[in-house]
């Protein structure tokens, strides 16, 4: 039995070590090619839609639902997706776009397509995607309320 051991808290991630072991014994051996790499998921801080939003604004056209974080990550490049599932289970998500250090984008409230926003609690997630293909995330919920701001 052999034991292999890598340090994590490598200061940055990608390629660590490449080394071959070789075990030998009595007529015989045999190579072990090992490669390593530090690979960490990235860290989503959600700036959090309000906890409710009116569901109208005085337009009187629906208020969209607004995604904005902060990802910290050592592989670009990023994907930050925002996905939103409104009260009656239907999901919408949009890709999130990065302008000065923050990402953002909104989706709308009215996922039926009546002109109506669909009031209730909504549940969210923004899920950064790096380079490696590692995944961080941020979770939460927002309560549309059927007034006008």
């Amino acid at each position: 039995m052999v034991d292999i051991a890598l340090d994590r808290n490598w200061p940055t991630e990608g390629p660590l070590a490449t080394t071959r072991l070789t075990f030998l014994a009595k007529g015989t051996s045999a190579a072990v090619d090992l490669d390593a790499t530090i690979a960490r998921a990235p860290v989503v801080r959600a700036s959090d839609p309000p906890r409710s939003i009116c569901s109208r604004n005085p337009t009187g056209a629906p208020n969209p639902l607004v995604a904005s974080a902060t990802v910290i990550d050592e592989s670009p490049p990023l994907t930050v997706r925002f996905t939103a599932t409104g009260p009656d289970g239907t999901s919408t998500g949009v890709d999130l776009v990065e302008r000065r250090g923050v990402w953002r984008e909104a989706v709308t409230t009215d996922l039926d397509g009546d002109g109506d926003p669909d009031d209730g609690r909504w549940t969210w997630v923004i899920e950064a995607t790096d380079a490696f293909g590692n995944t961080g995330r941020a979770t939460g919920s927002t309560e549309i309320v059927p007034t006008f701001c």
